[in-house]
């Protein structure tokens, strides 16, 4: 471990490592030695010890909250398709359509449908063809 670290630290400071083995080794372990703002002089080891995966058992006493699956994600476009609901009005058809704008950035802001759009940071809206037909105009 420590090995490739003298080599990283070598090509970084364009020095061998010999150098910066005689720089940071302290005892048999690598560290840096640094002065705090109390001025006294401080030693902080890198830490030595394999980084291979190491799963610990969590005790009994520990709460586990788990995250509901499907309520935190946001819905597809198929999934809103499927509701056949209108997102603007809030009819239930059989026919929906999709308005549909190219970017929010083109969106004025001048009509509510505009806002409404922004608001849930959509470039689309499942709406009825009574909503439809308002938008286009």
């Amino acid at each position: 471990m420590e090995y490739s670290m003298y080599k990283t630290l070598a090509a970084k400071y364009r020095t061998t490592k010999k150098t910066v083995i005689q720089k940071y080794r302290i005892g048999k372990d690598f560290g840096v030695r640094y002065i705090s703002k109390s001025g006294e002089e401080k030693v902080r080891l890198f830490w030595n010890e394999s980084l291979a995966r190491n799963p610990y058992p969590s005790p009994q006493d520990v709460d586990t909250i788990h995250k509901p699956k499907g309520l935190l994600k946001k819905p597809t476009l198929a999934m809103r398709l499927e509701q056949r609901k209108c997102e603007w009005c809030g009819r239930t058809e059989t026919d929906v359509l999709v308005h549909q704008v190219r970017s929010l950035k083109e969106l004025k802001g001048v009509n509510d449908w505009e806002l409404f759009m922004k608001k849930i940071n959509r470039k689309t809206l499942v709406v009825c063809k009574q909503c439809y037909e308002f938008m286009a105009t």
